[in-house]
C-alpha cells in the first residue's frame, strides 16, 4: 500500500464527524491537527532529501558518462542519457508519489483546521433544534 493511501485511510477516520463522538473528535483536534502537520514536514524533508539525492546522482552520473564516451558528448546528450538511467527513473518516480503526498497533506492541513468551525456550526445547529 503507498504511502499516500495509507494516509487517506487515516484521513477518512479522523474526518468522522456525528452527534455521538462530536466533543471526543474536539478534544482530539489539536492532537491531530499536530500528527498531520508532522506528517507534512517529514513528507517535505523526504522529499528535499530527494531531490539532494537526485542532485548527487547526476554530477555522478554525468561524469560516469563523459568518462566512458568515446567522443566529446553534448550537456543535452549527457542529459539525456541521464535520463535513460534506472536509478533517475526511480528518483523521479519517488519525487512524483512524495509531491502528491505533500499536496494531499496540505489540503489535509486546511480540512482539519477548518473542524473547528464546523464543530462549533454543528453545536449551534443542535441548540437550535432543541428550541
Amino acid at each position: 500500500m503507498s504511502l499516500l493511501s495509507k494516509y487517506i485511510k487515516e484521513v477518512e477516520q479522523d474526518l468522522v464527524l456525528n452527534d455521538f463522538n462530536i466533543k471526543e473528535t474536539q478534544l482530539r483536534l489539536p492532537a491531530r491537527k499536530h500528527f498531520w502537520v508532522a506528517r507534512l514536514i517529514e513528507a517535505k524533508r523526504d522529499l528535499q532529501n530527494l531531490n539532494d539525492k537526485e542532485k548527487k546522482l547526476v554530477k555522478k552520473l554525468s561524469l560516469k558518462i563523459k568518462e566512458q564516451a568515446p567522443v566529446h558528448l553534448t550537456d543535452k546528450a549527457v542529459s539525456n542519457l541521464i535520463d535513460e538511467q534506472e536509478e533517475m527513473a526511480t528518483i523521479k518516480e519517488q519525487k512524483r508519489d512524495l509531491t502528491n503526498v505533500v499536496e494531499y497533506l496540505e489540503k489535509v492541513e486546511k480540512v482539519i483546521g477548518a473542524m473547528g468551525f464546523d464543530i462549533k456550526n454543528i453545536i449551534e445547529l443542535q441548540k437550535l433544534e432543541t428550541l
